[in-house]
């Protein structure tokens, strides 16, 4: 006849499950929020407009380097 398995072991497997399901999860999130967000502007020009109208007031635009 086989030994049962101790406590502690499947306490260990539970918890090692619970980290593997967190980590899926996670990813899983960020990539779907990921696919849902806006792409980048294409230009400083472009991202200093969006500034500007979100905030209402005029952004200087990025130093060109």
């Amino acid at each position: 006849m086989r030994q049962p398995v101790a406590w502690w072991k499947w306490v260990v497997i539970v918890i090692g499950l619970l980290i593997i399901a967190v980590g899926v999860g996670r990813w899983v999130y960020h990539r779907v929020s990921a696919s849902k967000a806006p792409p980048p502007p294409a230009s400083p020009e472009e991202a200093a407009k969006e500034l500007e109208a979100y905030y209402g007031y005029p952004v200087k635009p990025p130093a060109r380097r």
